[in-house]
């Protein structure tokens, strides 16, 4: 159960979300007269913690009539809405301020800067403060865990608001912290890659917010309105794509985004994935596998194996894990 307004959720019994999709809007004494009586005492605990988390409340028919569903459409009023810059040991390989403005032109609201050469010493004060009088309003940064002490990446987060979240790679082991000097973002440790062959590996990844939600419904929530800017300059849709579609050196980013190669993926959503489709938490997994087609063009999936399977409810570090494999034919593409 997704609780939109608070930004979490909770895992329910099948039997609680078959009630609420069958009897949505039906009043409460219409569901116990569906079961006999040896099940109310199930029900009294399901309408009990519903009322104790406040996701139901009580009213008359009439009042009833007054409460519309929360709409499930979503849009974004600008071209690109993320996006993601790589800077590597040369940082005047393109030039970086020239590509932010270009982003804050195509309404670009959240970034990620990340320094992919672990030995490179980057001048990260200048570039922050490139940031400083930028549009773009929500930052991650993805750097090595040396050099950067906790003092300097605390620094940062303290005098950049606009900085979200800070991932260390190459750290010993994972591990979610908070900043000691303000209340929102986290310190985020991650092992030995910058982009690990599975991002999504703990619940502390997840997302719960209406626009997400929204937009997971029919749209590929990592790829959709994404723009990937590497070490190079290269443009792509995101790291793991091997697809380069122009340079920012050379090319306009607002001229590639508008092309259909480059918008192709966008519209691969959860409910189009073997096994996502099957996940109780594919409306909150920001997940960065780049989807491929089956040989049929029914279905899409992905060649690699998530961290969670949902059929067994088990992660890659819980005892009895094992990966989920797509239950239908053998591709060439798709794990069978």
């Amino acid at each position: 159960m997704y609780d939109l307004n608070r930004g979490t959720w909770f895992h329910i019994p099948n039997d609680l979300a078959k009630i609420l999709k069958h009897f949505q809007g039906k009043p409460k004494a219409g569901v116990y007269a569906q079961y006999d009586i040896e099940n109310h005492k199930t029900l009294d605990s399901y309408f009990n913690f519903l009322e104790e988390h406040e996701f139901i409340f009580y009213t008359s028919q009439e009042q009833g009539a007054a409460f519309s569903p929360i709409s499930m459409e979503w849009d974004y009023p600008a071209k690109i809405s993320n996006a993601i810059l790589d800077i590597g040991n040369n940082p005047d390989a393109y030039n970086i301020g020239s590509a932010l403005a270009e982003l804050e032109s195509l309404g670009c609201g959240y970034l990620q800067l990340r320094q992919t050469d672990a030995q490179a010493v980057l001048e990260w004060d200048i570039i922050l403060q490139i940031m400083a009088t930028a549009a773009i309003f929500s930052i991650d940064l993805y750097i090595p865990y040396t050099p950067y002490s906790r003092e300097t990446v605390e620094r940062w987060a303290t005098e950049h608001k606009r900085i979200q979240n800070v991932y260390i790679y190459g750290a010993s082991k994972q591990s979610v912290e908070y900043f000691s000097r303000r209340v929102h973002g986290n310190l985020i440790y991650v092992t030995p890659n910058l982009v690990p062959e599975i991002f999504i590996q703990d619940p502390a990844y997840f997302t719960v917010t209406v626009p997400l939600f929204t937009e997971s419904l029919r749209f590929n929530n990592y790829l959709n309105r994404k723009v990937y800017i590497d070490s190079l300059g290269g443009i792509r849709n995101a790291p793991k794509q091997e697809a380069v579609f122009g340079n920012v050196s050379k090319n306009r980013i607002v001229d590639i985004v508008d092309t259909y190669s480059f918008k192709s993926l966008w519209g691969v959503h959860k409910d189009m994935l073997l096994v996502c489709r099957d996940c109780e938490y594919r409306y909150m997994c920001v997940d960065n596998r780049i989807p491929v087609e089956d040989n049929d063009g029914t279905m899409w999936c992905f060649d690699t194996p998530c961290a969670y399977n949902p059929y067994i409810a088990k992660w890659r570090h819980e005892p009895e894990y094992v990966p989920a494999h797509p239950k239908f034919k053998k591709t060439k593409h798709c794990l069978s």
